[in-house]
């Protein structure tokens, strides 16, 4: 949604002060990029994980190998 400024039925509810987001994006300011579930160091805190999942996302966050 952030890269299509398109409006449907799914997004019309969003008010404009929530576009800022959009308007950055398109000032070029920020730029969205795909993270892999392996590299995403968020999935500690967010979800409950294996242990070696959790190991590995641990090392990430705390920048341990």
């Amino acid at each position: 949604m952030a890269n299509n400024p398109t409006m449907t039925a799914a997004n019309k509810h969003i008010n404009i002060r929530h576009h800022f987001i959009r308007d950055h994006i398109k000032n070029g300011d920020i730029t969205l990029k795909y993270v892999s579930t392996l590299d995403n160091a968020a999935d500690l805190l967010t979800k409950a994980l294996p242990f070696d999942s959790f190991s590995r996302h641990r090392g990430l966050i705390l920048n341990i190998a």
